[in-house]
């Protein structure tokens, strides 16, 4: 018995002879001798995507193999940042085992949208690639500048320009800027805009930009308008659309005919009407515009029952007047009736300000 523990104590004391220190020294060390290099694309490459060419190939990434001193394989991965961003905050467009990582027109959107560069607008981006063994310590490859200029599923947007922005509360007269007002299409594609504008100018005077940064691509009047409310748009030799009253004006552009881009605008007042109101389903009480809130408003009294939004005292255009919309907490055209739950007197403000997103308070006074 004696023999036995001898042995195994033997046998423990080798067990423990053989430290940590003696396996980590037998691992194989990764040490960057050659880092990778691209090959594709050039520096200065410039990229403008499209959501009809969403499913191209928008680059394929090559470089050379990083040197790690040791025989194993690297995964490399392509990195984007904005140019000066020093990526602390990168994004990802592909990673792979291959000197090359093919990476499509969404993706590399996608990455671009991420990163906040502004859609349809030139953009400066670094890229690099990041090689790893494992799960050590990635390292690097030259850094390349290009330029990409991404799209965008949102709904897209154009801008009123003209010489009643400061009268109306929006800015500066003719000059491109953030607050700019504008009108909208309903959904991406779609080819018809619409939107509500101050034009606090006895004589307005606009045109339509397609950004609110520069006159660049900005469309008129085929020909003097005068007193016109309708014409069609054009971006070249073109006149500023010209009305001859100020006033809040619903303004529509057509773009369904690229040949026959159309425009048209109605002035409108707005008011509220129902069975809710003092004066029922028979008139309008009409409500007062804030230049400074953009919203229409009015305190007043009202009964537990139905109610909607009209302009013009019209029933006949069912885009003047808005009730319950498809959606929940927006108005649509020509919608349901709208309902007061708790008779009262009311401050309600219906909010035209932003396009296709009609909405309205009932604040109890």
């Amino acid at each position: 018995m004696k023999k036995i523990f001898l042995a195994i104590a033997i046998i423990s004391s080798l067990y423990i002879g053989c430290t940590s220190d003696d396996t980590i020294e037998d691992r194989p060390t990764f040490e960057l001798i050659t880092a990778p290099v691209f090959t594709a694309p050039d520096a200065g490459a410039s990229y403008v995507f499209t959501f009809e060419t969403k499913d191209a190939l928008a680059e394929r990434f090559t470089f050379t193999d990083a040197d790690f001193n040791f025989d194993a394989a690297a995964r490399y991965s392509v990195e984007i940042d904005v140019e000066g961003n020093d990526f602390t905050n990168p994004q990802e467009l592909g990673s792979g085992n291959s000197l090359q990582i093919p990476v499509t027109v969404d993706a590399f959107n996608s990455a671009a949208l991420a990163l906040g560069l502004t859609p349809l607008e030139p953009s400066n981006v670094a890229i690099r690639i990041a090689a790893r063994v494992g799960s050590g310590t990635p390292q690097f490859s030259d850094t390349r500048t290009i330029s990409v200029t991404p799209f965008t599923t949102e709904a897209p947007s154009l801008y009123i320009i003209g010489n009643f922005l400061n009268a109306g509360g929006y800015g500066d007269d003719w000059t491109p800027s953030a607050t700019l007002p504008k009108i909208a299409a309903a959904a991406f594609g779609a080819t018809t805009f619409q939107g509500y504008v101050y034009l606090n100018n006895p004589a307005p005077e606009f045109k339509i930009l397609p950004t609110n940064t520069s006159f660049d691509g900005d469309y008129g009047n085929l020909a003097d308008s005068g007193d016109s409310t309708s014409g069609i748009l054009i971006q070249e030799d073109e006149t500023n659309i010209q009305l001859n009253e100020a006033g809040y004006y619903k303004i529509d552009a057509n773009f369904t005919e690229p040949d026959n881009i159309t425009w048209e605008v109605r002035k409108q007042v707005w008011g509220i009407i129902g069975a809710a109101t003092p004066t029922g389903w028979d008139s309008d009480t009409d409500l007062t515009y804030d230049p400074t809130a953009k919203t229409w408003s009015i305190t007043i009294a009202l009964t537990a029952d139905e109610f909607k939004f009209r302009a013009n005292d019209n029933w006949d255009d069912p885009q003047d007047n808005v009730g319950k919309g498809e959606e929940d907490g927006f108005l649509g055209f020509n919608g349901g009736n709208l309902s007061v739950e708790t008779p009262g007197t009311y401050l309600v403000t219906l909010d035209l300000s932003n396009p296709n997103a009609y909405t309205y308070t009932l604040e109890l006074q």
